[in-house]
Formats: structure tokens, C-alpha cells, sequence
């Protein structure tokens, strides 16, 4: 059976590995095991670290640096990495830091995008970013668990 190819958005991988518990939690848990196939780019995951950087997150969680390099070491190994390639067409996004993540999901072939970000979700209905859904973690949740109602 053909896995789904799937970029999740760093807001859902950094989510996962801090609260360890909830949505985006049982989502890199089901990748773990094998689910769907996670499509990354080096951009991707060097900004997972940034976050894990920053003075914000530094200050409220403590994510001792061994776990962090096993997390970088198990997202090149487990996943198909990819290099975003620029668009040719605008696509009307707000925070143009977010564009890598689009160029990632399009040029790995995902099939869906998993994001919390409102300004990546407000894109759903762009003919640019066609056949890629873009999606919540709970919608994503219930279409793995087959309990979606309808397709994205």
C-alpha cells in the first residue's frame, strides 16, 4: 500500500516533541511508526532548531541537547528530504518566511500539509498549490485514523 506523503509545518513537529502529549504529539508518533512518509527539506528542519533556540523557548522548556540531536538525526533519517525549489507563479502569502514550507510540500510531492499556521491554511483554495491540501492537525488525525468525513 502506498504511503501518503505528508510536510508537516515546524509549529506541528516543535509542538510534538515540547507537550509530548495531543494532537501533533500522536501525529510524529504515527510517523514514527511508520504512517505516512514525512517529505522535509534541510530549511525545515534547521528551523525546528532555531525554535529550539530561541530565548522564549529556552526560558519554558528544557529540551536537553542530546534529544534534540537525536530529533535532527531521526528527521533526515526517516524522511524523505527534499530541496525547495522557488516558485515561478506569486502565491499570496503573508509571511513570506513560510514560502520554504510550501516549496517543500510542492517539490517533495506531498500530498498534504499540516500546519496551524491560519496564514498557510487561508491558501487551501489557491490553484498554485494544486493537488497539495492543506490541512489542520486535527483534520489530519481523523484522516489518518480513517474518521474524516470529507476530502480537504
Amino acid at each position: 500500500m502506498k504511503k501518503l506523503k505528508v510536510t508537516l509545518d515546524t509549529n506541528v513537529i516543535v509542538s510534538g516533541i515540547i507537550l509530548e502529549r495531543g494532537i501533533p504529539y500522536s501525529i510524529l508518533e504515527l510517523w514514527r511508526r511508520g504512517a505516512f512518509l514525512l517529505i522535509t527539506s534541510n530549511e525545515l528542519i534547521a528551523e525546528v532548531v532555531e525554535v529550539f533556540h530561541r530565548a522564549k523557548t529556552v526560558k519554558n522548556y528544557i529540551i536537553p541537547v542530546e534529544k534534540l540531536s537525536a530529533i535532527v538525526k531521526l528527521l533526515k533519517q526517516k524522511s524523505r528530504v527534499v530541496i525547495p525549489a522557488p516558485f515561478t507563479q506569486a502565491i499570496p502569502l503573508r509571511d513570506k518566511k513560510d514560502i520554504f514550507i510550501l516549496e517543500t510540500a510542492i517539490i517533495g510531492k506531498a500530498e498534504c500539509l499540516v500546519t496551524g499556521d491560519k496564514d498557510l491554511i487561508s491558501l487551501r483554495s489557491q490553484s498554485e498549490i494544486k493537488p497539495l491540501v492543506i490541512i489542520t492537525p486535527q483534520q489530519f488525525l481523523e484522516l489518518l485514523r480513517g474518521t474524516a468525513e470529507t476530502r480537504f
